[in-house]
């Protein structure tokens, strides 16, 4: 269902869709859902026949396939993709051994999340490390990230910005541990990213309502990124 679904996504959306496809995280909500948690290796064993799966329904069919968890037998998913050979699939984690040698067979990037700059270069080595393993040029696999930023034109805007965000969380603001501060701050935090490989990020607004620090961004920090 998830392969039918981002097919008729990247036909309507004329060849623009990403696929991220992962084990899960949060119990709560897999609970919520009616869906087990089990042990991470279950979902790994899990996402690696999702894996084969979704990229077997979408490749010229007929395909057959019987795992552990799941099996599909003859299946020639039509329509196929508008993308060649297949919308972008993104996997995200740790890059630990398991996810970086599944990345690098089928991922077209490999997102880390709130990860510092240190662990970032840690996990693009290991990912390098996996691509050059099963014979695929690690520049082929792009790495991105995804954090949460805080910013402010001064000192006292990020820190009452922080506080915001930490009565919105329910849990306090560590300013160093997030892509935060004024904008040339960021713009320096961004450089260390880039400095360790990471290639895109994703940058999380959590004060959804609060256009003045998009404003700012958009101001102030992206023109410095353009080139």
């Amino acid at each position: 269902m998830l392969a039918k679904s981002a097919v008729t996504a990247d036909h309507i959306s004329g060849g623009r869709v990403e696929v991220g496809i992962g084990t899960g995280w949060l119990e709560a909500e897999h609970r919520a859902y009616g869906f087990g948690f089990p042990a991470m290796r279950t979902r790994m064993d899990r996402l690696a026949e999702q894996l084969e799966i979704v990229t077997g329904a979408w490749a010229p069919g007929p395909f057959t396939f019987r795992g552990e968890h799941w099996a599909v037998e003859e299946l020639d998913a039509l329509p196929k993709p508008l993308q060649a050979p297949h919308p972008p699939i993104v996997l995200g984690g740790a890059a630990r051994p398991r996810g970086a040698a599944l990345a690098a067979r089928f991922a077209s990037e490999y997102n880390v999340v709130h990860a510092s700059p240190a662990e970032a270069a840690e996990a693009r080595a290991r990912l390098d490390d996996a691509c050059r393993q099963a014979g695929r040029d690690p520049g082929d696999l792009r790495f991105s990230l995804m954090h949460g930023f805080v910013i402010g034109a001064d000192d006292a805007e990020v820190r009452a910005r922080a506080d915001r965000l930490a009565a919105w969380r329910g849990a306090p603001v560590d300013l160093d541990a997030w892509v935060a501060g004024t904008p040339d701050r960021i713009v320096a935090r961004l450089g260390e990213y880039a400095e360790a490989g990471v290639e895109r990020v994703m940058l999380q607004h959590l004060l959804v309502r609060d256009t003045d620090a998009l404003e700012l961004m958009a101001r102030d920090v992206m023109p410095a990124l353009a080139g």
